[in-house]
């Protein structure tokens, strides 16, 4: 099953003429590929060092 999907999933990229990995250059796609969400936020927000870098993880602090 696990084939079945993984072949199904890269024959849908590699029809996809949009796929942004077939346009791009390697420096570009090794430099989207490093980018994480926080990154993303701190760019396009005023928040800088109030965020931590997995946005996904709560912080824990001590009471």
């Amino acid at each position: 099953m696990h084939t079945i999907i993984v072949r199904q999933l890269e024959a849908l990229r590699d029809g996809d003429r949009f796929w942004y990995q077939s346009k791009l250059s390697r420096s570009d796609r090794d430099q989207i590929n490093r980018t994480s969400l926080a990154d993303i936020i701190r760019r396009n927000t005023r928040i800088d060092d109030e965020i931590q870098d997995n946005v996904f993880r709560i912080a824990r602090t001590r009471l």
